[in-house]
Protein backbone atom coordinates (compact mmCIF):
# COMPACT_ATOMS: atom_id res chain seq x y z
CA UNK A 1 0.00 0.00 0.00
CA UNK A 2 1.22 3.39 -0.85
CA UNK A 3 1.96 6.41 1.91
CA UNK A 4 -1.19 8.08 2.82
CA UNK A 5 -1.31 11.84 3.87
CA UNK A 6 -4.48 12.72 5.85
CA UNK A 7 -4.97 16.13 6.99
CA UNK A 8 -7.81 17.24 8.65
CA UNK A 9 -10.09 14.96 8.68
CA UNK A 10 -13.08 13.75 9.80
CA UNK A 11 -14.86 10.87 9.59
CA UNK A 12 -18.74 10.53 10.46
CA UNK A 13 -17.88 7.75 10.94
CA UNK A 14 -17.01 4.35 10.50
CA UNK A 15 -19.55 2.14 11.97
CA UNK A 16 -20.03 -1.45 11.93
CA UNK A 17 -16.94 -2.18 9.35
CA UNK A 18 -13.76 -3.86 8.21
CA UNK A 19 -10.36 -2.05 7.60
CA UNK A 20 -7.29 -3.83 6.73
CA UNK A 21 -4.03 -1.67 5.87
CA UNK A 22 -1.18 -4.39 4.90
CA UNK A 23 2.64 -2.63 4.48
CA UNK A 24 1.76 0.85 4.20
CA UNK A 25 2.29 4.46 5.83
CA UNK A 26 -1.02 6.42 7.39
CA UNK A 27 0.03 9.74 8.47
CA UNK A 28 -2.97 11.75 10.05
CA UNK A 29 -2.71 15.09 11.02
CA UNK A 30 -4.76 17.54 13.21
CA UNK A 31 -8.29 15.47 12.73
CA UNK A 32 -10.85 13.27 14.68
CA UNK A 33 -11.11 9.85 13.89
CA UNK A 34 -14.28 8.18 15.35
CA UNK A 35 -14.74 3.74 14.89
CA UNK A 36 -18.17 2.44 16.20
CA UNK A 37 -18.11 -1.46 16.56
CA UNK A 38 -15.30 -2.08 13.48
CA UNK A 39 -12.56 -4.12 13.09
CA UNK A 40 -9.61 -2.42 11.98
CA UNK A 41 -6.39 -4.73 10.72
CA UNK A 42 -2.96 -2.99 10.75
CA UNK A 43 -0.35 -5.76 9.18
CA UNK A 44 3.48 -4.01 8.88
CA UNK A 45 2.29 -0.58 8.72
CA UNK A 46 3.72 3.09 9.98
CA UNK A 47 0.88 5.06 11.37
CA UNK A 48 1.52 8.55 12.41
CA UNK A 49 -0.55 10.22 14.17
CA UNK A 50 -0.25 14.35 15.04
CA UNK A 51 -2.94 16.59 17.25
CA UNK A 52 -5.31 14.37 16.98
CA UNK A 53 -8.24 12.82 18.37
CA UNK A 54 -8.96 9.27 18.36
CA UNK A 55 -12.17 7.32 19.89
CA UNK A 56 -12.26 3.70 19.53
CA UNK A 57 -15.90 2.13 20.92
CA UNK A 58 -16.68 -1.60 21.18
CA UNK A 59 -14.61 -3.02 18.05
CA UNK A 60 -11.35 -4.58 17.71
CA UNK A 61 -7.39 -3.37 16.49
CA UNK A 62 -4.77 -5.65 15.43
CA UNK A 63 -1.68 -4.62 15.40
CA UNK A 64 1.58 -6.21 13.48
CA UNK A 65 5.17 -5.60 12.91
CA UNK A 66 3.72 -1.76 12.91
CA UNK A 67 5.39 1.38 14.45
CA UNK A 68 2.36 3.80 15.81
CA UNK A 69 3.60 7.25 16.59
CA UNK A 70 1.13 9.51 18.52
CA UNK A 71 2.05 13.34 18.92
CA UNK A 72 -0.06 15.67 21.02
CA UNK A 73 -3.39 13.37 20.89
CA UNK A 74 -6.48 12.12 22.91
CA UNK A 75 -7.04 8.65 22.10
CA UNK A 76 -10.30 6.71 23.86
CA UNK A 77 -11.25 3.04 23.97
CA UNK A 78 -14.31 2.14 24.96
CA UNK A 79 -15.64 -1.61 25.36
CA UNK A 80 -13.01 -2.61 22.74
CA UNK A 81 -10.31 -5.18 22.43
CA UNK A 82 -6.48 -4.25 20.98
CA UNK A 83 -3.89 -6.68 20.16
CA UNK A 84 -0.76 -5.67 19.75
CA UNK A 85 2.14 -7.77 18.14
CA UNK A 86 5.84 -7.14 17.87
CA UNK A 87 5.13 -3.04 17.44
CA UNK A 88 6.75 -0.27 18.45
CA UNK A 89 4.36 2.09 19.63
CA UNK A 90 5.65 6.06 20.84
CA UNK A 91 3.40 8.51 22.40
CA UNK A 92 4.35 12.16 23.27
CA UNK A 93 2.23 14.70 25.10
CA UNK A 94 -0.61 12.79 24.67
CA UNK A 95 -3.87 11.54 26.64
CA UNK A 96 -4.89 8.20 26.58
CA UNK A 97 -8.08 6.56 27.86
CA UNK A 98 -9.00 2.91 28.13
CA UNK A 99 -12.33 1.90 29.81
CA UNK A 100 -13.78 -1.60 30.00
CA UNK A 101 -12.01 -3.39 27.54
CA UNK A 102 -8.97 -5.86 26.68
CA UNK A 103 -5.85 -4.77 25.60
CA UNK A 104 -2.95 -7.44 24.85
CA UNK A 105 0.80 -6.67 23.94
CA UNK A 106 2.89 -9.57 23.07
CA UNK A 107 6.88 -8.70 22.35
CA UNK A 108 7.30 -5.21 21.55
CA UNK A 109 8.41 -1.80 22.80
CA UNK A 110 6.11 0.92 24.03
CA UNK A 111 7.17 4.55 25.17
CA UNK A 112 5.12 7.23 26.78
CA UNK A 113 6.94 10.71 27.12
CA UNK A 114 5.13 13.02 28.94
CA UNK A 115 1.77 11.64 28.90
CA UNK A 116 -1.56 11.07 31.03
CA UNK A 117 -3.04 7.10 30.81
CA UNK A 118 -6.04 6.43 32.37
CA UNK A 119 -7.61 2.93 32.55
CA UNK A 120 -10.76 1.41 33.91
CA UNK A 121 -12.66 -1.81 34.35
CA UNK A 122 -10.38 -3.81 31.88
CA UNK A 123 -7.73 -6.43 31.35
CA UNK A 124 -4.24 -5.61 30.16
CA UNK A 125 -2.02 -8.68 29.48
CA UNK A 126 2.25 -7.74 28.38
CA UNK A 127 4.32 -10.36 27.16
CA UNK A 128 8.14 -10.03 26.18
CA UNK A 129 8.26 -6.12 25.98
CA UNK A 130 9.38 -2.60 26.94
CA UNK A 131 7.17 -0.26 28.20
CA UNK A 132 9.06 3.05 29.10
CA UNK A 133 7.20 5.85 31.03
CA UNK A 134 8.64 9.32 31.25
CA UNK A 135 7.04 12.36 33.14
CA UNK A 136 3.70 11.24 32.99
CA UNK A 137 0.50 10.03 34.66
CA UNK A 138 -0.53 6.59 34.68
CA UNK A 139 -4.25 5.90 36.69
CA UNK A 140 -5.13 2.26 36.94
CA UNK A 141 -9.09 1.57 38.68
CA UNK A 142 -10.68 -1.95 38.64
CA UNK A 143 -8.30 -3.01 36.24
CA UNK A 144 -6.27 -6.54 36.24
CA UNK A 145 -2.69 -6.07 34.88
CA UNK A 146 -0.54 -9.18 33.78
CA UNK A 147 3.13 -8.48 32.96
CA UNK A 148 5.25 -11.70 32.01
CA UNK A 149 9.17 -11.82 30.97
CA UNK A 150 9.05 -7.32 30.54
CA UNK A 151 11.06 -4.90 31.35
CA UNK A 152 9.04 -1.64 32.48
CA UNK A 153 11.17 1.68 33.08
CA UNK A 154 9.10 4.68 34.94
CA UNK A 155 10.94 7.99 35.69
CA UNK A 156 9.66 10.80 37.43
CA UNK A 157 6.19 9.18 37.00
CA UNK A 158 2.86 9.36 38.94
CA UNK A 159 1.20 5.87 38.95
CA UNK A 160 -2.23 5.62 40.62
CA UNK A 161 -3.50 2.21 41.39
CA UNK A 162 -7.14 1.64 42.63
CA UNK A 163 -9.31 -1.59 43.28
CA UNK A 164 -6.57 -3.54 41.28
CA UNK A 165 -5.21 -6.49 40.27
CA UNK A 166 -1.26 -6.53 38.66
CA UNK A 167 0.90 -9.84 38.24
CA UNK A 168 4.37 -9.87 37.46
CA UNK A 169 6.50 -12.63 36.38
CA UNK A 170 10.30 -13.24 35.78
CA UNK A 171 10.51 -9.61 34.35
CA UNK A 172 12.42 -6.19 35.69
CA UNK A 173 10.68 -3.16 36.93
CA UNK A 174 12.53 0.13 37.29
CA UNK A 175 11.45 3.13 38.95
CA UNK A 176 13.54 6.38 39.24
CA UNK A 177 11.81 9.73 40.88
CA UNK A 178 8.39 9.21 40.90
CA UNK A 179 5.30 8.47 42.95
CA UNK A 180 3.40 4.94 43.40
CA UNK A 181 0.17 4.88 45.02
CA UNK A 182 -1.61 1.56 45.70
CA UNK A 183 -4.94 1.79 47.15
CA UNK A 184 -7.88 -1.45 47.65
CA UNK A 185 -5.38 -4.21 45.59
CA UNK A 186 -3.67 -7.54 45.16
CA UNK A 187 -0.01 -7.15 43.61
CA UNK A 188 2.04 -10.25 42.86
CA UNK A 189 5.39 -10.59 42.01
CA UNK A 190 7.13 -14.16 41.01
CA UNK A 191 11.05 -14.38 39.86
CA UNK A 192 11.22 -10.72 39.38
CA UNK A 193 13.72 -7.95 39.63
CA UNK A 194 12.50 -4.23 41.29
CA UNK A 195 14.65 -1.06 41.39
CA UNK A 196 12.95 2.10 43.44
CA UNK A 197 15.52 5.06 43.14
CA UNK A 198 14.67 8.53 44.98
CA UNK A 199 10.67 7.04 45.14
CA UNK A 200 7.75 7.43 47.22
CA UNK A 201 5.80 4.41 47.45
CA UNK A 202 2.14 4.21 48.92
CA UNK A 203 0.21 1.15 50.00
CA UNK A 204 -3.50 1.39 51.64
CA UNK A 205 -5.10 -1.69 52.37
CA UNK A 206 -3.55 -4.36 49.69
CA UNK A 207 -2.07 -7.33 49.93
CA UNK A 208 1.49 -8.07 47.83
CA UNK A 209 2.89 -11.18 47.41
CA UNK A 210 6.60 -11.71 46.53
CA UNK A 211 7.98 -14.54 45.41
CA UNK A 212 11.84 -15.97 44.60
CA UNK A 213 13.24 -12.14 43.04
CA UNK A 214 15.17 -9.02 44.21
CA UNK A 215 13.69 -5.49 45.57
CA UNK A 216 16.39 -2.85 45.53
CA UNK A 217 15.07 0.58 47.17
CA UNK A 218 17.42 3.44 47.33
CA UNK A 219 16.60 6.61 48.94
CA UNK A 220 13.08 5.81 49.05
CA UNK A 221 10.16 6.14 51.17
CA UNK A 222 7.63 3.79 51.06
CA UNK A 223 4.35 3.64 53.10
CA UNK A 224 2.48 0.38 53.86
CA UNK A 225 -1.37 1.20 55.87
CA UNK A 226 -3.44 -1.93 56.72
CA UNK A 227 -2.78 -4.30 54.44
CA UNK A 228 -0.74 -7.80 53.73
CA UNK A 229 2.41 -8.21 52.35
CA UNK A 230 4.37 -11.62 51.67
CA UNK A 231 7.65 -12.27 51.23
CA UNK A 232 8.95 -15.95 49.95
CA UNK A 233 12.66 -16.75 48.76
CA UNK A 234 13.80 -13.51 47.70
CA UNK A 235 16.29 -10.40 48.44
CA UNK A 236 15.36 -7.50 49.69
CA UNK A 237 17.75 -4.45 49.95
CA UNK A 238 16.87 -0.99 51.13
CA UNK A 239 19.51 2.16 51.53
CA UNK A 240 19.20 5.71 52.71
CA UNK A 241 15.11 5.50 53.04
CA UNK A 242 12.31 5.64 55.06
CA UNK A 243 9.66 2.61 55.74
CA UNK A 244 6.73 3.20 57.49
CA UNK A 245 4.02 0.22 58.29
CA UNK A 246 0.66 0.93 60.36
CA UNK A 247 -1.30 -1.96 60.92
CA UNK A 248 0.15 -4.46 58.94
CA UNK A 249 1.06 -8.16 58.58
CA UNK A 250 3.99 -8.92 57.43
CA UNK A 251 5.31 -12.49 56.41
CA UNK A 252 8.71 -13.18 55.40
CA UNK A 253 9.73 -16.58 54.52
CA UNK A 254 13.28 -17.96 53.55
CA UNK A 255 14.56 -14.25 52.79
CA UNK A 256 17.74 -11.72 53.03
CA UNK A 257 16.55 -8.37 54.34
CA UNK A 258 19.47 -5.72 54.19
CA UNK A 259 18.81 -2.54 55.39
CA UNK A 260 21.45 0.71 55.91
CA UNK A 261 21.18 3.71 56.99
CA UNK A 262 17.20 3.46 57.08
CA UNK A 263 14.39 4.30 59.40
CA UNK A 264 12.13 1.84 59.59
CA UNK A 265 8.72 2.60 61.76
CA UNK A 266 6.03 -0.51 62.75
CA UNK A 267 2.51 0.45 64.28
CA UNK A 268 0.04 -1.72 65.30
CA UNK A 269 0.88 -4.72 63.22
CA UNK A 270 2.16 -7.85 63.03
CA UNK A 271 5.40 -9.47 61.76
CA UNK A 272 6.43 -12.82 60.69
CA UNK A 273 10.08 -14.06 59.96
CA UNK A 274 10.95 -17.74 59.19
CA UNK A 275 14.28 -19.01 58.28
CA UNK A 276 15.76 -16.06 56.69
CA UNK A 277 18.78 -13.59 57.14
CA UNK A 278 18.33 -9.75 58.41
CA UNK A 279 20.96 -7.69 58.19
CA UNK A 280 20.30 -4.28 59.78
CA UNK A 281 23.11 -1.49 59.74
CA UNK A 282 23.51 2.35 61.12
CA UNK A 283 19.87 3.07 60.98
CA UNK A 284 16.94 3.56 63.31
CA UNK A 285 14.09 0.75 63.82
CA UNK A 286 10.88 1.88 66.12
CA UNK A 287 8.23 -0.63 67.02
CA UNK A 288 5.27 -0.01 68.70
CA UNK A 289 2.39 -1.76 69.85
CA UNK A 290 2.78 -4.66 67.42
CA UNK A 291 3.69 -8.54 67.73
CA UNK A 292 7.41 -10.04 66.13
CA UNK A 293 7.93 -13.77 65.58
CA UNK A 294 11.29 -14.84 64.28
CA UNK A 295 11.95 -18.64 63.60
CA UNK A 296 15.23 -20.14 62.52
CA UNK A 297 17.34 -17.31 61.21
CA UNK A 298 20.00 -15.14 61.67
CA UNK A 299 19.37 -11.39 62.61
CA UNK A 300 22.89 -8.93 62.24
CA UNK A 301 22.36 -5.19 63.93
CA UNK A 302 25.39 -3.01 63.33
CA UNK A 303 25.49 0.70 64.42
CA UNK A 304 22.15 1.12 64.72
CA UNK A 305 18.71 2.24 67.59
CA UNK A 306 15.83 -0.43 68.12
CA UNK A 307 13.36 0.81 70.00
CA UNK A 308 10.58 -1.31 71.42
CA UNK A 309 7.41 0.03 73.16
CA UNK A 310 4.76 -2.14 74.06
CA UNK A 311 5.62 -5.03 71.76
CA UNK A 312 5.75 -8.81 71.88
CA UNK A 313 9.02 -10.11 70.22
CA UNK A 314 9.79 -14.13 70.27
CA UNK A 315 13.03 -15.52 69.00
CA UNK A 316 12.89 -18.96 68.57
CA UNK A 317 16.38 -20.85 67.02
CA UNK A 318 17.37 -18.19 66.16
CA UNK A 319 20.83 -16.50 66.16
CA UNK A 320 20.62 -12.24 66.71
CA UNK A 321 24.41 -10.51 66.87
CA UNK A 322 24.02 -6.80 68.59
CA UNK A 323 26.92 -4.91 67.37
CA UNK A 324 27.50 -1.28 68.65
CA UNK A 325 24.08 -0.55 68.64
CA UNK A 326 21.50 0.56 71.67
CA UNK A 327 18.64 -1.26 72.43
CA UNK A 328 15.43 -0.20 74.25
CA UNK A 329 12.32 -2.04 75.54
CA UNK A 330 9.61 -0.16 76.98
CA UNK A 331 6.80 -2.27 78.36
CA UNK A 332 6.61 -5.41 76.61
CA UNK A 333 7.76 -9.10 76.59
CA UNK A 334 10.38 -10.87 74.82
CA UNK A 335 10.67 -14.45 74.83
CA UNK A 336 13.46 -16.50 73.42
CA UNK A 337 13.96 -20.55 73.18
CA UNK A 338 16.51 -21.69 71.61
CA UNK A 339 18.30 -18.63 70.43
CA UNK A 340 21.49 -17.96 70.77
CA UNK A 341 21.98 -14.10 71.22
CA UNK A 342 25.66 -12.25 71.16
CA UNK A 343 25.74 -7.98 72.31
CA UNK A 344 29.09 -6.30 71.86
CA UNK A 345 29.68 -2.52 72.53
CA UNK A 346 26.64 -0.95 73.04
CA UNK A 347 23.55 -0.39 75.60
CA UNK A 348 20.39 -2.30 76.25
CA UNK A 349 17.70 -0.84 78.11
CA UNK A 350 15.17 -2.88 79.91
CA UNK A 351 11.80 -2.00 80.89
CA UNK A 352 9.98 -5.08 80.18
CA UNK A 353 9.51 -8.60 80.76
CA UNK A 354 11.66 -11.20 79.36
CA UNK A 355 11.73 -14.63 79.39
CA UNK A 356 15.12 -17.42 78.32
CA UNK A 357 14.30 -20.48 77.58
CA UNK A 358 17.68 -23.02 76.57
CA UNK A 359 19.46 -20.68 74.84
CA UNK A 360 22.75 -19.00 75.12
CA UNK A 361 23.63 -15.28 75.72
CA UNK A 362 26.88 -13.82 75.53
CA UNK A 363 27.77 -9.79 76.50
CA UNK A 364 31.09 -8.21 75.96
CA UNK A 365 33.09 -6.43 78.71
CA UNK A 366 31.74 -3.42 77.70
CA UNK A 367 28.19 -3.82 76.92
CA UNK A 368 26.16 -1.85 79.11
CA UNK A 369 22.88 -3.37 80.80
CA UNK A 370 20.80 -1.12 82.83
CA UNK A 371 17.80 -2.93 83.58
CA UNK A 372 14.36 -1.80 84.64
CA UNK A 373 12.64 -2.43 88.05
CA UNK A 374 10.27 -5.08 86.30
CA UNK A 375 12.66 -7.55 84.27
CA UNK A 376 12.03 -11.37 84.58
CA UNK A 377 15.12 -13.46 83.46
CA UNK A 378 14.09 -17.26 83.21
CA UNK A 379 17.08 -19.11 81.79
Amino acid sequence: MASISIAYIYWEHPTSCTIIYTSGTIIYTSGTIIYTSCTIIYTSCTIIYTSCTIIYTSGTIIYTSCTIIYTSCTIIYTSGTIIYTSCTIIYTSCTIIYTSGTIIYTSGTIIYTSSTIIYTSGTIIYTSGTIIYTSGTIIYTSCTIIYTSCTIIYTSCTIIYTSYTIIYTSGTIIYTSGTIIYTSGTIIYTSDTIIYTSCTIIYTSGTIIYTSGTIIYTSSTIIYTSGTIIYTSGTIIYTSGTIIYTSCTIIYTSCTIIYTSCTIIYTSGTIIYTSGTIIYTSGTIIYTSGTIIYTSGTIIYTSGTIIYTSCTIIYTSRTIIYTSSTIIYTSGTIIYTSSTIIYTSGTIILCCTIIYTSGTIIYSYEFGIPLGSNVNKTF
